[in-house]
């Protein structure tokens, strides 16, 4: 070795490959020269005797601890080589099993295929224990892997491959257990990278399992069980869940924009804050969902269940909800701006502050709902059902009201400026001081309506029945009153400046009709 090495493989600077055998040399040298000036100088035999002893027990020495020090050093280099050939045995050992294991992933028979699964997970366990997190990487992403593979079609529906939906249960659970483990857990796979995107798990039973923040896009999970599961925070934007169970399920914050969930079970499931846009939900059931906070923008819930579900404060803008049924549901503040409820089922709601402009309600029912402060901007309601509704501050401007029943309903103050309420039934509704200015009402039953300091600046009220009626201060200046029933009703104090009526119109007794203007034609 060159100088500057260590004896046994290590530097020591200054001494060379000569180093120790020079030392021998010169040891052996000294013995001759001492023991000739030992004679030489007259020294007795007897005394360089003992010293020629000394000093050749001395090389003897020497030359012991060179070939002492040599043969530890060969020994440390095959120590060194050993190890690297031991890594390399073990290196090669472990690839050998991947490469086995990997053909029975592909075996024919699904009792090797689950035995591949297992011993894909222990190898990659091993590969940690080796320091080679790459590849255990390489094992999880083969795992992964057969989940992408399309699930075999059965050639008798009757008679699915329960065997290989087995198979791949067991990984789906692999793969959720070890994320689970402590990171200090030499088993844990909290810091690997794990990715479900396009995994096919038809009909699988996936429940209470433990899926957070794992991405799951296109996955396939049609007819798959997951109540119970834990899927906080996951990915599944475009995933297919039609017919799945996800009942009493978190999907708190959870991304299924896209995702089709036709007839999907979500009683009780947790969605709040959820992305469900452009989402297809018809027919699921969302029973006691919590859909708070959530984006439903253009979603389809046509038919679907949600009795007693939780929006508030949700987005629904353009979603369509026809014929869903929403009786008791939570939509405070919600947003169903365009949106098409068109018989939908919204008896005793809560929609106070909801936002409804241009939304289509016809034939819808919300008996006994709650929509004050809502706002309902050229709203289509058209033969829907408002009976004792309570419509406080609502604003209804433009909306189209025909035939609808608001029999009973509360409109405190509410703004119906040029709605449309042509034979809308809306016997003894309160409302009090609503602005109705240029209203339809043509035919509208108001009997024993409460309309006390209402503004009907132009309404038209031809036909309307308005016996029993409370207009006491109510404004009815250029009010249409052609055939008007006003039987019975309080005109105290009422002012009907230019308003039109004709020899059919019906005053209380003894009310004196005001100047009339001309009727139209």
């Amino acid at each position: 070795m060159s100088e500057g090495e260590k004896a046994g493989g290590e530097l020591v600077p200054g001494r060379g490959r000569w180093f120790w055998p020079s030392i021998a040399a010169t040891v052996g040298g000294a013995v001759t020269a001492g023991f000739s000036a030992a004679v030489v100088s007259g020294v007795p035999t007897s005394f360089g005797q003992p010293l020629a002893t000394i000093i050749g027990g001395t090389g003897v020495l020497a030359a012991g601890t060179l070939a002492y020090l040599t043969g530890q050093r060969s020994r440390e280099q095959a120590e060194a080589h050993h190890k690297i050939d031991s890594r390399h045995e073990r290196e090669s050992a472990l690839r050998d099993r991947y490469t086995s294991i990997a053909t029975q992933i592909a075996n024919e028979s699904a009792a090797i295929r689950q035995a591949g699964v297992y011993a894909l997970t222990a190898l990659a366990d091993d590969w940690h224990a080796f320091g080679e997190d790459d590849e255990r990487q390489v094992c999880i992403n083969l795992l992964q892997w057969y989940l992408r593979v399309p699930f075999p079609e059965s050639d008798d529906p009757e008679k699915p491959d329960l065997a290989e939906r087995e198979i791949r249960q067991t990984i789906v659970r692999i793969l959720s257990e070890r994320r689970l483990r402590p990171r200090a857990d030499p088993k844990s796979w909290i810091s690997t990278s794990i990715s479900l995107h396009s995994v096919s798990l038809p009909d699988c039973n996936l429940d209470n399992l433990a899926l957070t923040d794992v991405a799951l896009d296109g996955a396939n999970l049609n007819g798959a069980t997951l109540s119970g599961a834990d899927l906080n925070g996951a990915e599944l934007n475009g995933a297919q869940l039609n017919g799945a169970d996800l009942n009493n399920a978190n999907l708190n914050g959870t991304k299924l924009n896209g995702a089709t969930l036709n007839n999907a079970n979500l009683n009780g499931t947790e969605l709040n804050g959820a992305e469900l846009n452009g989402a297809n939900l018809n027919g699921a059931t969302l029973n006691n969902t919590d859909l708070s906070g959530a984006e439903l923008n253009f979603a389809k819930l046509n038919d679907a269940y949600l009795f007693g579900a939780k929006l508030a404060d949700a987005n629904l803008t353009g979603a369509r909800l026809n014929g869903t049924k929403l009786n008791g549901a939570e939509l405070n503040g919600a947003n169903l701006n365009g949106a098409k409820l068109n018989g939908a089922q919204l008896n005793n709601a809560s929609m106070n502050d909801a936002k409804l402009n241009n939304a289509e309600l016809n034939d819808a029912t919300l008996n006994d709902a709650e929509l004050n402060d809502a706002t309902l901007n050229s709203a289509k309601l058209n033969g829907a059902q408002l009976n004792n509704a309570s419509m406080t501050n609502a604003n209804l401007t433009g909306a189209n009201l025909y035939n609808a029943e608001l029999n009973g309903a509360s409109m405190t103050n509410a703004h119906l400026y040029n709605a449309q309420l042509n034979n809308a039934s809306m016997a003894n509704a309160n409302l009090t001081g609503a602005n109705l200015n240029g209203a339809e009402l043509n035919g509208a039953d108001l009997n024993g309506t409460k309309l006390n300091g209402a503004e009907l600046n132009g309404a038209n009220l031809n036909g309307a029945d308005l016996s029993d009626a409370d207009l006491n201060g109510a404004d009815l200046n250029g009010a249409k009153l052609n055939n008007t029933n006003l039987d019975n009703a309080n005109l105290t104090d009422v002012s009907m400046n230019n308003a039109e009526y004709d020899q059919n119109t019906r005053w209380p007794a003894g009310f004196p009709p005001p100047k009339a203007s001309a009727p139209s034609r």
